[in-house]
């Protein structure tokens, strides 16, 4: 297990949260339980905390557990884009209920994380955010399972990145909520 901690200049009132995983979702389609979690990404207030979930996650399971309820057991809700995947997600690795609800509006339930930046970006002037994925999950699992497998930093931090990345674009559309409510009447 890794936990890397970073300040930010954004803000985030409320957590967010992000989960990644190390299998493809044809593996576990909508089937949750079946997902296995590679990383948990929090951003609140001005600070992004990843654990990473190496191979030996089972010998840090307690303290992983305490990480994340630390971080999250004292608020009434968190947030994520897909909160059902990530309630689920939490459920099966803490045992914990989590009451995660989503950043979009629900007009906007059905569209992409980065679609929904876009418009902030072109509506809005906000700024772009680089992801080494251009938003792929699918590579961060494929650099995920090359990390475990070649020990290789760089295809970590390129998960971390793309994680990071994640949290700053769900953090955005949360904080815009008005925003996409006023566009949608």
């Amino acid at each position: 297990m890794k936990i890397i901690e970073t300040e930010v200049e954004d803000f985030a009132p409320e957590p967010i949260v992000d989960v990644e995983v190390s299998n493809s979702l044809a593996e576990w389609k909508n089937d949750y339980s079946k997902s296995k979690i590679s990383m948990v990404g929090i951003f609140h207030k001005n600070k992004i905390k990843q654990i990473v979930l190496l191979e030996d996650k089972e010998a840090f399971k307690d303290k992983i557990i305490f990480e994340i309820n630390n971080l999250l057991k004292k608020h009434s809700a968190i947030f994520a884009l897909n909160n059902n995947f990530e309630h689920e997600s939490l459920l099966a690795l803490t045992g914990v209920k989590f009451n995660v609800e989503d950043v979009r509006i629900p007009i906007f339930q059905r569209h992409r994380k980065d679609d929904l930046y876009n418009m902030l970006i072109q509506l809005k002037n906000c700024d772009p955010i680089h992801d080494p994925f251009n938003g792929d999950g699918g590579m961060c699992v494929k650099r995920y399972n090359e990390y475990i497998a070649t020990k290789n930093e760089e295809m970590l931090q390129e998960c971390l990145a793309h994680n990071k990345n994640c949290l700053l674009k769900e953090n955005a559309i949360l904080k815009n909520k008005d925003f996409f409510i006023k566009i949608k009447n």
